[in-house]
C-alpha cells in the first residue's frame, strides 16, 4: 500500500530507525565550533567509507513552555560537550508506532568526512511531510548515498501543523515559525559548518514537496539572504494556483475547536493551545482533514504583517519573481512522471471514497485539486471534462489514468510548471530542469496485487539520494540499473553543489555523456531522468497550455493571482443603462493551464461577439512590434483604426511597482528599470472596483498600476504629440483599458496615445491627515505614470516636451489639480478636463478621515486609531475593499463623489496637493499651459429618471428633501437646510415630485449641475450637446438617448467597446468623431483647437479664447457654433449659495 506521508510514512520507522543508533559512545569523534564541543558517532556508506555523525544536535532553544508558538531562538553556545551520538526526536505528529517524538525536536544532523584540508560543499536537506509529518532523521534522509561524494550533508528538523504554521494574522501568531527555524538552522551552520569540514561560502539548500517548497520561499525571503548558494527544488512550489494568504485562522480555529479550547479571539486560541500537551496537537491533525487525507497541504506560508517581528515572507513569491526580489543562486527544479496518481487508485478501489467522489464532485474537488471557492463549480467542471471527459468515476484503467493525471498536476504538477517557467524567464542565474521518470525495483507506490512499482511516484527520486531504511533497503553497489542511478543521481548532486552545474566534471565520470541544457523561456529543455537520460522540451506542455477565451488568448500576469468580474455597463451604484450586451461564452476542452485561468479568473471576455476583434486572432505573441526605451524592451501587438490604419500598441505595462503587500496605502514606487522583455500585447487588470453583474466578463487585480501606449510608428522622423488620458469614474471605478478608452479614432491621428490605470477609492485616496495616511496616493500614481512617459515615450514615437493630459469626470479633476500640484511641474504641457473641476461648492479638505472610519466599520475594523484602521484594511482582501462601496451610498447610488483630493499636511512625505486649487488659481501658481474645459449639455439629468421611476426613491425624495438633498447634490455641511431649501424653491417650485416630464426637467436640471465648472481659467471653453445613436443614458421606454449625457463626449474620442460599437466610417455620425479628434488633434500638436490644413473636417471654425469679460464658448451640437455665456442662468444660484472672490 501507499508509503507516503501522514501517517503511512513512520509505519515502518520504529525499528529501522535504531540501525544508526546505539547506546551514547565515547569513543566517536570530537569537532570543536565557535559555539562548542560535539561528539559524534561512526557511520558507513554504501560503498564502505567511514563518515562522521553528528545527530540530534540542538540549533535553538527547545520551543516549549513560553517559546511554543514564538520564533525560534538560536543557540549560539554549548556549555558541555554535545552528545550528537543518537537520532534526536521527530516534531510533534500523528504517529501509530513508538517512533520517538517531542517538542524539543529542533535538531539538525551533520554528516561529513571530517575536516580534512579544503572545506567541502554543503548540502542541507528539508523534509517532506505536506508541513504537518516527517522529519530529518536517518532512517528517512540517511547519508549512505551523498557520503560517497565529498559533501557535507545536513539535514533537519522543523516544527510542524500547528506547532509550526500557526497564523492568526495578528500579533498573537504572525505565522511562519517552522520556515524561520529552517532559517535558524541555516545560520547555525553559517557559524559552525567550517568546523566539520563544509564551506559555508557554498551551501546549496536542497527540499522535497514541502521541503522543495520551503526551499523556493528561502530565494525569496529576506531572512534567508545571503545563507545559501545554490537551490534545488523536487516537488513542490508555492506558485502556483494556491494564493499565499496573510493568515490562516481558519485553521487556528479548527484545531482549537478539535481541541476544545476557546476560538473568541486569537489570544485565547494560543493561550488554549498551550494548555494541550504536544501529542494532543499531534494527534489532533486527523479531525483536519476533509476527505480521504485531504487537502494533501493544511498549513502554508503566509504573507506576514508587521507588528514589529523580523518576517519570513514580506510578498507574494510570485510579485517577487517578477519583480527580480530574489537571491540569485543557480536552480535545478524538477517533478516525477507519476507524482501522485496513486491517490486515483485509493479512490477507485475504495467503494465508500468512489460513490461519495462521484455524488459530491462539487465538495470535493476544490478540497482535493485546490481551487478557488469564487469559482470552485465551474472548475470542477472542466477539470471533469478535460480529465475524465465528462464522465461519472468508475474503477478502470482509462478512469485511473485521467484521475492520477488531475491528482499529480493539481498538487504538483501544474505549480512546478509555473515555477519553472517563471524563473526561466526572470531569474539571472542558470536554472535546470528535471523530471523523473525511472521505476526501479522500489517505490512508494505499488501495486496492490503484483507489490511491483507501477509508477514513478511522488518522493521515489529521493530513493536514489537518500537512504531510506524506514521503507526501503540499501541499495548496494553494483551492476544494477538501480545502483547505476544513486551514482548518477548524487553525481549531479555533487557537481551542482560544488560548481553550480550539474552537468559533468573530471570526477564524476558516471555521467560523461550527459549534456543538459538551461531552460530558457524560448527553449523550454530539460532532463529526462530513466534508465537512459536525454533531454526533451516542453514537459507536460499538452497538459498546460494555454486558455483562449472567444479566440483571445489572456496570458498569466506573473504578479498575482488575478480574479474576475463582469463589467460594469456603468460603474455607479445606478445603472444608466436598461439593456444588457451579450458576451462569448465559450465552450472548449482544456488542460490544466486553462482551468486554473478559470479558477483563478484570468479572463477578459469582450463584450458582444459581433465585434470585430482589434487584434487578429491569429497573430502569435511574438509577432507583434518590438520597441526599446531607456527603461527596457516591450513587445506589443498591432491594432487596427475604424479606418484601416494599423499601429502599434503596447498594453498592459507596468509604470509602477505593484501596490500590493508592504505598498497598500503608500506611495507609488516607479519602475524605472524592466529585466526582460516585457509582454505588453495583452490588456493588464482593471484596478479594484464595485462590480456590477451585467456585461463582460472584467479582468482586476490590485496590481493594477499598469499603462497603455498607442502608436503609429516608433520610427517617426519628427516625434509626435502626446495624448496622456486618464479615465473617469469617481475615483472608485472605470479603468484605462482599450475597452473603455479605445484608440481606435485617435490613432486615425498622427499621436501618441496613452491611458493609464491608478488605485480608486480608499486603495487609491484613504486620507487619515496623518503620517500614517496623508493622502492623494491615487493622484500620485498619475504623475508616477507621467514620469514613465517622460522617461519612455520618446522611444514609442512620442515627443516629451508635448504631453496633453487629459480627462474626463473624476479624471478632468485630476488634470486641473495636476495644473497646480508641485509634483506635476514639467511633466505635460497642455490640459483638458472634460465635465468636472476641483473647484467647486466647497474647500478642499485636509483628510477624509470620516471615509476611512467608514470603510472600517463597513469592514469591521477597529476605527480607534489610523494604524489600527490600516492594520486591519491590510488584512482585507482588495476583492473585499472593491465590494464594499455599497455600504458608503445614501440615496439612489449617491453621492458621485466620493474619495478625492486632500491639501495634504507635511509629514515629510512627497506632496501632491500644498494648498487649496482656487487659492492656486487666484494666486497664479499653476503651470501655464493651453487648457480646454468643457461639460455636456445635459450631464447627470438621468438620474432624474432613476428617482422618478421608483416610487421610494420619489417618496423619500418628496419627504426627506433636505435630508438627501446633501449627499445627492454634494452639498458641504455649511448651512444643509438653507440650501436644500434654496435649491428646492428654485429648481422645483417647491412642488412634490411625481413621474411626469415637467419633474424630470426640473429635477433633472438641478442635477445637470452636480459636475458643472467654477474655474474661470480656461482658455477655450465647450458645451456637448450634440445627441447621436449611442448614449450613456437611453429612455427605458423608447430605447432612444435623451439628452446629452456625462460621458457621451467620450463616444466620439475614444471607442468604448465595452459598451458601444465602432463608429464606422460610413456611420452619420462619422463626422463628428472627425471634428473632435481634429480638435484634440490640433490642441495636442499646436496648442490651438482651430483648423488647420490638416484638419479640414473643421471648416471654417473659429474658436476664441474665453474672457472674463466675454464668455464665449463653442457648443458642440449639429453643428459647431459659438455662443455665449453657458448656463449662466442656472449657475447664478449656486454662486450665490457658494459664494467666492475671482
Amino acid at each position: 500500500m501507499i508509503q507516503l506521508l501522514v501517517l503511512l510514512v513512520m509505519a515502518a520507522a520504529s525499528d529501522a530507525h535504531r540501525q544508526h543508533g546505539g547506546a551514547p559512545s565515547t569513543d566517536g569523534p570530537l569537532t570543536t565550533s565557535p559555539s562548542g564541543t560535539f561528539r559524534g558517532s561512526w557511520m558507513t556508506t554504501r560503498k564502505g567509507q567511514r563518515i562522521e555523525a553528528y545527530r540530534g544536535v540542538r540549533y535553538a532553544e527547545p520551543p516549549v513552555g513560553e517559546l511554543r508558538f514564538k520564533p525560534p531562538r538560536l543557540i549560539t553556545q554549548y556549555k558541555d560537550v554535545v552528545d550528537a551520538t543518537q537520532e534526536g526526536p521527530a516534531c510533534p505528529q500523528p504517529v501509530q508506532n513508538d517512533y520517538p517524538v517531542d517538542e524539543d525536536c529542533l535538531r539538525l544532523n551533520v554528516y561529513t568526512h571530517g575536516h580534512k584540508g579544503k572545506l567541502l560543499p554543503v548540502i542541507m536537506y528539508m523534509h517532506a511531510g505536506g508541513f504537518y509529518s516527517v522529519s530529518g532523521r536517518s532512517d528517512v534522509a540517511g547519508p549512505d548515498y551523498l557520503l560517497d561524494r565529498d559533501v557535507v550533508l545536513v539535514t533537519i528538523n522543523y516544527r510542524l501543523g500547528s506547532l509550526g504554521f500557526l497564523s492568526t494574522g495578528d500579533k498573537q501568531a504572525p505565522g511562519n515559525n517552522g520556515f524561520k527555524d529552517q532559517v535558524m538552522a541555516m545560520r547555525w551552520i553559517q557559524r559552525n559548518i567550517a568546523a566539520f569540514g563544509g564551506d559555508p561560502n557554498l551551501v546549496t539548500i536542497t527540499g522535497y514537496s514541502a521541503g522543495s517548497f520551503s526551499v523556493f520561499l528561502h530565494m525569496v525571503s529576506p531572512m534567508s539572504k545571503g545563507l545559501f548558494h545554490r537551490a534545488i527544488s523536487m516537488s513542490g512550489s508555492p506558485v502556483s494556483q494556491i494564493v499565499i494568504p496573510e493568515h490562516q485562522r481558519h485553521l487556528a480555529e479548527r484545531q482549537a475547536r478539535l481541541l476544545g479550547v476557546s476560538t473568541d479571539s486569537s489570544k485565547a486560541i494560543v493561550d488554549g493551545l498551550k494548555t494541550k500537551t504536544a501529542k494532543e496537537l499531534g494527534d489532533s491533525l486527523l479531525g483536519m482533514f476533509e476527505f480521504d487525507y485531504d487537502p494533501v497541504l493544511l498549513w502554508v506560508p503566509v504573507v506576514e504583517k508587521d507588528f514589529g517581528q523580523e518576517r519570513f515572507l514580506t510578498m507574494q513569491p510570485l510579485d517577487a519573481i517578477r519583480q527580480g526580489k530574489m537571491h540569485q543562486v543557480p536552480y535545478i527544479i524538477s517533478q516525477t512522471k507519476d507524482e501522485f496518481f496513486w491517490k486515483a487508485f485509493n479512490v477507485l478501489r475504495n467503494e465508500t471514497l468512489l460513490k461519495t467522489m462521484n455524488e459530491e464532485w462539487y465538495r470535493i474537488a476544490p478540497i482535493s485539486f485546490y481551487l478557488s471557492p469564487n469559482t470552485a463549480r465551474h472548475a470542477a467542471d472542466r477539470l471533469k471534462e478535460a480529465y475524465l471527459g465528462g464522465k461519472e468515476l468508475v474503477n478502470d484503467t482509462k478512469t485511473a489514468d485521467g484521475l492520477g493525471k488531475l491528482y499529480s498536476d493539481a498538487i504538483i504538477g501544474f505549480g512546478v510548471h509555473r515555477l519553472v517557467n517563471l524563473m526561466a524567464r526572470y531569474s539571472p542565474k542558470p536554472v535546470y530542469y528535471y523530471k523523473f521518470s525511472y521505476i526501479g525495483d522500489q517505490s512508494h507506490y505499488v501495486d496492490p496485487d503484483t507489490k511491483k512499482p507501477v509508477g514513478a511516484a511522488h518522493h521515489d527520486d529521493l530513493i536514489y539520494l537518500f537512504g531510506v531504511t524506514a521503507s526501503f533497503s540499501l541499495i548496494a553497489p553494483s551492476d544494477s540499473e538501480d545502483s547505476k542511478l544513486v551514482d548518477k543521481m548524487t553525481a549531479i548532486w555533487y557537481n551542482f553543489a560544488r560548481y553550480g552545474d550539474p552537468n559533468p566534471k573530471g570526477d564524476t565520470p558516471e555521467i560523461s555523456a550527459l549534456s543538459w541544457p538551461v531552460i530558457k523561456p524560448d527553449s523550454r529543455k530539460y532532463l529526462r531522468i530513466e534508465k537512459d537520460f536525454s533531454v526533451h522540451a516542453n514537459l507536460f506542455e499538452d497538459r498546460f497550455k494555454p486558455h483562449r477565451v472567444c479566440n483571445q488568448t489572456e496570458q498569466i500576469n506573473s504578479n498575482k493571482i488575478k480574479k474576475s468580474y463582469r463589467a460594469p455597463s456603468d460603474f455607479v451604484a445606478t445603472t444608466m443603462r436598461s439593456r444588457e450586451k451579450g458576451y462569448c461564452v465559450c465552450d472548449h476542452r482544456e488542460m490544466w493551464s486553462q482551468i486554473v485561468l478559470v479558477t483563478v479568473a484570468l479572463v477578459a471576455v469582450r463584450a458582444g461577439c459581433d465585434k470585430a476583434p482589434a487584434v487578429a486572432p491569429t497573430q502569435k505573441p511574438d509577432d507583434g512590434p518590438v520597441t526599446t526605451s531607456p527603461s527596457g524592451t516591450f513587445r506589443g501587438s498591432w491594432m487596427s483604426t475604424r479606418r484601416g490604419r494599423q499601429f502599434q500598441a503596447y498594453r498592459g505595462i507596468r509604470y509602477a511597482e505593484p501596490p500590493i503587500g508592504q505598498l497598500r496605502f503608500q506611495p507609488p514606487k516607479d519602475m524605472v528599470r524592466y529585466k526582460d522583455v516585457v509582454d505588453a500585447s495583452k490588456e493588464g487588470p482593471a484596478c479594484p472596483l464595485p462590480i456590477q453583474w451585467s456585461g463582460p466578463e472584467y479582468y482586476v487585480d490590485e496590481d493594477c498600476l499598469t499603462i497603455n501606449v498607442y502608436t503609429p510608428s516608433n520610427k517617426v522622423d519628427k516625434p509626435l504629440p502626446v495624448i496622456f488620458f486618464i479615465h473617469a469614474g469617481g475615483f472608485y471605478s472605470m479603468t484605462g483599458r482599450s475597452d473603455l478608452a479605445g484608440p481606435h479614432y485617435l490613432l486615425d491621428r498622427d499621436v501618441v496615445f496613452v491611458a493609464i490605470n491608478y488605485r480608486l477609492a480608499s486603495l487609491g485616496f484613504l486620507s487619515a491627515g496623518d503620517k500614517y495616511a496623508p493622502g492623494n496616493n491615487g493622484f500620485k500614481d498619475q504623475v508616477s505614470a507621467l514620469r514613465w512617459v517622460q522617461r519612455n515615450i520618446a522611444a514609442f514615437g512620442g515627443d516629451p516636451n508635448l504631453v496633453t493630459i487629459t480627462g474626463c469626470s473624476a479624471g478632468s479633476i485630476s488634470v486641473m489639480l495636476h495644473m497646480i500640484s508641485p509634483m506635476s511641474k514639467g511633466l505635460f504641457h497642455r490640459g483638458i478636463s472634460m465635465s468636472a473641476s476641483p473647484v467647486s461648492k466647497a474647500p478642499t479638505p485636509k483628510h477624509q478621515f470620516h471615509l476611512a472610519k467608514q470603510q472600517a466599520e463597513i469592514l469591521n475594523c477597529p476605527t480607534n486609531s489610523t494604524k489600527a484602521i490600516l492594520d486591519c484594511l491590510n488584512t482585507k482582501t482588495w476583492r473585499e475593499l472593491g465590494n464594499s462601496l455599497t455600504g458608503f451610498f445614501d440615496s439612489a447610488g449617491d453621492p458621485i463623489g466620493l474619495w478625492g483630493a486632500v491639501v495634504e499636511q507635511d509629514f515629510g512625505q512627497e506632496r501632491f496637493l500644498t494648498m487649496q486649487p482656487l487659492d492656486a488659481i487666484r494666486q497664479g501658481k499653476m503651470h501655464t499651459v493651453p487648457y480646454i474645459i468643457s461639460q455636456t449639455k445635459h450631464e447627470f439629468f438621468w438620474k432624474a429618471y432613476s428617482i422618478l421611476q421608483n416610487q421610494t426613491l420619489t417618496d423619500r425624495m418628496n419627504s426627506q428633501f433636505e435630508q438627501a438633498a446633501p449627499f445627492s447634490f454634494l452639498l458641504p455641511e455649511e448651512n444643509i437646510q438653507t440650501v436644500a431649501k434654496t435649491l428646492k424653491e428654485k429648481y422645483l417650485q417647491n412642488k412634490p415630485l411625481v413621474n411626469d416630464e415637467a419633474s424630470a426637467k426640473n429635477l433633472g436640471t438641478l442635477l445637470a449641475n452636480l459636475m458643472c465648472l467654477h474655474s474661470k481659467h480656461p482658455v477655450y471653453y465647450y458645451q456637448f450637446s450634440y445627441i447621436g445613436n449611442n448614449s450613456h443614458y437611453q429612455d427605458p421606454k423608447t430605447g432612444k438617448p435623451l439628452g446629452a449625457a456625462h460621458h457621451d463626449d467620450m463616444i466620439y474620442v475614444f471607442s468604448l467597446s465595452y459598451q458601444f460599437p465602432l463608429i464606422e466610417p460610413s456611420s452619420p455620425h462619422s463626422h463628428k468623431v472627425d471634428e473632435l479628434t481634429a480638435i484634440w488633434y490640433n490642441f495636442a500638436r499646436y496648442g490651438d483647437p482651430n483648423p488647420r490644413p490638416d484638419t479640414p473636417e473643421l471648416g471654417s471654425l473659429s474658436w476664441p479664447v474665453m474672457k472674463p469679460d466675454q464668455r464665449k464658448y463653442l457648443d458642440f451640437g449639429d453643428k459647431l457654433t459659438i455662443q455665449e455665456n453657458m448656463s449662466e442662468d442656472r449657475f447664478k444660484i449656486w454662486e450665490e449659495l457658494y459664494p467666492i472672490i475671482y
